[in-house]
């Protein structure tokens, strides 16, 4: 019997879970010896990535923290470089240790705990593929490859000298330096940074921080990746493992649904936001509050003709937001992630808006219509341009938009129209994308299957 292959994944929040749990299922139902071990990096609140390997039964570690490890990355200054020396050296430990043949990693690998999983697989021989875990900034708008994350996600000021010595050897130095200047206390905080945090490594754009193989969602993606400079023997479209379910759903007209007088109204979904997608300013930035907000203006706007939902992410609570549509009963419903499918959720809506999560993706191959809440007014994925969605950048804005859907049916017939041939062009949501993503990892290991004690021998040192 052969040695089963040993994969590991890097996940950061339950739908990257999700789409570890499609591959890893297709492998075990068709009899393929797997070795499965899983890194979480918990970069935001409540991702329950550790209870989801729980509740499968996967072995998996926790990205270590230094900081107060109850605490999402982006709450704490300086987080990242506080974190970062104390993960790579966990990074050389577990690769040790586990072993793997090679390293699936799921969230998009512009970030420096990415990147230097990555630079720490190439230095023991390991295999690293990279999953494109939905639609990624292309070239056609350059300039937002530097918008999309927060200030501290790669915009990491590698042009900074760092100070070699150690604090003793420099101290008369400071002191010169601090009896000088106007303003001493940031002159310390640079040298703090300088001298006791890590240097965080240069990021780049999707698939270019040296990722061995990346598995796109389509022949566009490729093309595109091909046009930044990788090899076509680098990639290879697979689509998105844990789109494989939306098969059970597409085609279908009416979904059951709780929902009373859906026959006339019209049920707008809208998802819970992470809060940064386009680093747009502290001002826009979202908030439940904000949303909940937004969604009575709506209802409001629009009384007796819509419903609204509000749902929530995986790990939040209706009972902390109940409050907060005191009144509104009647017009917006709190939905809570972990209760009701995603899928569900979306099929039994009309309208689904969004600020750029792949759940707008996964709603125009359901059929429905998309909305894209965008503050910064910039097509970053193509979803207007391409996609048949509408934009709203304000919630005046967004009332104008509905109204302007519910005047127009035939604009929403020539929506859905333009948004199936954009599925099909950027996502194969076909159901078959787990065995796709299976096939490619068995390529990458077969032929050349890695002789771990080679490997290895003499690393420990």
């Amino acid at each position: 019997m052969n040695e089963p292959i040993k994969i590991t994944f890097f996940v950061s929040n339950r739908p990257h879970c999700l789409t570890a749990k499609y591959i890893i299922n297709n492998f075990y139902n068709n009899n393929f010896s797997v070795d499965i071990n899983i890194i979480i990096q918990d970069k935001y609140k409540n991702t329950n990535c550790r209870d989801f390997c729980i509740e499968y039964g996967y072995s998996f570690k926790n990205l270590p923290r230094i900081d107060g490890g109850d605490k999402s990355l982006w709450n704490t200054k300086y987080c990242i470089e506080k974190n970062l020396k104390v993960i790579i050296g966990f990074y050389k430990n577990y690769i040790l240790k586990f072993k793997p043949e090679v390293v699936v990693i799921v969230p998009y690998e512009n970030g420096p705990f990415e990147v230097e999983l990555i630079k720490t697989c190439k230095s023991f021989g390991i295999k690293t593929l990279l999953l494109q875990e939905g639609l990624i900034i292309t070239d056609d708008n350059k300039e937002a490859c530097l918008f999309n994350k927060p200030p501290n996600y790669f915009l990491l000021n590698p042009e900074e000298v760092r100070i070699k010595s150690s604090f003793i050897e420099v101290w008369p130095s400071i002191r010169v330096k601090l009896s000088n200047v106007r303003n001493p206390k940031a002159l310390l905080k640079k040298l703090y940074k300088n001298i006791f945090l890590a240097k965080l490594p240069e990021c780049r754009p999707f698939g270019l921080n040296g990722v061995d193989y990346v598995g796109t969602l389509s022949n566009y993606y490729s093309n595109k990746l091909i046009e930044r400079g990788l090899s076509p023997q680098q990639l290879r479209p697979v689509g998105l493992a844990r789109f494989d379910e939306i098969g059970e759903y597409m085609g279908k007209i009416y979904y059951k649904t709780s929902l009373k007088n859906k026959s006339t109204k019209i049920v707008i979904l809208y998802p819970q936001e992470w809060g940064f997608e386009f680093g747009i300013p502290k001002s826009h930035i979202s908030s439940v509050e904000s949303e909940i907000s937004r969604l009575k203006n709506l209802a409001e706007s629009f009384r007796g003709r819509v419903i609204i939902k509000y749902r929530l992410r995986q790990g939040e609570s209706i009972d902390r937001y109940r409050i907060l549509i005191t009144g509104m009963n009647d017009k917006i419903i709190i939905e809570e992630g972990r209760q009701v499918p995603s899928y569900h959720s979306i099929m039994e809506s009309d309208v689904v808006i969004t600020m750029g999560s792949t759940m707008l993706l996964e709603a125009l191959a359901l059929g429905k219509i998309g909305i894209l809440f965008d503050t910064s007014q910039k097509d970053y994925y193509g979803y207007i341009r391409d996609g048949g969605c509408l934009m709203a950048y304000n919630d005046t804005h967004l009332v104008s938009v509905i109204e302007k859907i519910l005047r127009n049916p035939e604009l929403s017939a020539e929506m859905r129209q333009k948004a199936s041939k954009f599925v099909v062009d950027r996502a194969m949501i076909d159901g078959k994308a787990s065995e796709r993503t299976c096939q490619f990892i068995k390529d990458i290991v077969s032929g050349k299957r890695i002789n771990v004690d080679k490997i290895f021998k003499g690393k420990r040192s």
